[in-house]
């Protein structure tokens, strides 16, 4: 599959087969395209907590109510003081350089097989205290990964997108 058949055809699982783990080495491949993301001036400010199969149920039950039962979950945090700011306004790029690292680790467990849910319904707090996070670092995102059960279905809106020339503008 390409990339844009994959683009079109991934959508966000919200069922998974329970008790089907993600191996040991999917979970390393879908890591490693979390750090080969590219972030402002390469800083990679974020840290990735893996709760899998044998916790995470237990973790992600602590800090929100969208549970899908995956067997993998991947708190995404950051550590704003790593990040690149930009100078004229003090802009932090950390939530951004978070969410392109997200993205690839998405895209990256669709190419194995695996479905996969961005949370961000969750309470901070909760998050940070479940996943044992240091006081320093920021929870964003957590990645619901596994293997998508026969039920799971795009939601409603999945097909749902914009026109083109409604989002795109040429500058001139």
């Amino acid at each position: 599959m390409n990339l844009m058949d994959l683009m079109k055809n991934r959508f966000s699982a919200r069922k998974f087969i329970v008790g089907k783990e993600v191996a040991p080495e999917m979970q390393k491949q879908i890591l490693e395209a979390g750090l080969l993301a590219p972030t402002a001036r390469n800083a990679q400010p974020f840290r990735f907590y893996v709760a899998g199969a044998q916790v995470s149920e237990e973790v992600i039950q602590k800090c929100t109510r969208a549970n899908f039962h995956a067997p993998l979950n991947i708190l995404i945090a950051v550590k704003k003081e790593e990040a690149w700011v930009r100078v004229i306004d003090g802009w932090n790029a950390a939530e951004v350089d978070s969410a392109i690292a997200a993205t690839q680790m998405m895209y990256m467990a669709e190419s194995l097989g695996l479905g996969s849910c961005w949370v961000c319904a969750f309470s901070p707090e909760d998050a940070k205290k479940a996943f044992g996070l240091k006081e320093d670092e920021i929870p964003i995102s957590i990645l619901s990964i596994g293997y998508k059960s026969e039920e799971c279905e795009p939601g409603p809106l999945h097909s749902q997108r914009k026109n083109i020339d409604d989002v795109v503008m040429y500058v001139k």
